[in-house]
């Protein structure tokens, strides 16, 4: 049986492009969230090990949208459509 991602779940994976360009995001994934209104999303995320003297060492999490499954077509939700 094929890995079937449910909503509200996401996965990470170590990233095998590191070795090519050091300014890439250690580790890549995606996951599936279902909003409010029954609308589902896919969000892509980018995890970078970062670290500075006064912070010590931290992570940095950046997303973006890879696609959207709304109700009404396959539009993404605009910035004005998302929740506060």
């Amino acid at each position: 049986m094929a890995f079937e991602q449910r909503p509200n779940t996401g996965t990470l994976f170590r990233n095998r492009e590191l070795a090519s360009n050091p300014k890439a995001p250690n580790m890549k994934g995606d996951a599936l969230l279902q909003l409010a209104d029954g609308s589902i999303v896919e969000p892509r995320y980018r995890r970078m090990a970062e670290g500075k003297p006064e912070a010590g060492k931290f992570y940095s999490l950046a997303t973006r949208l890879k696609q959207s499954r709304d109700k009404i077509g396959d539009q993404p939700p605009q910035i004005d459509d998302l929740p506060c």
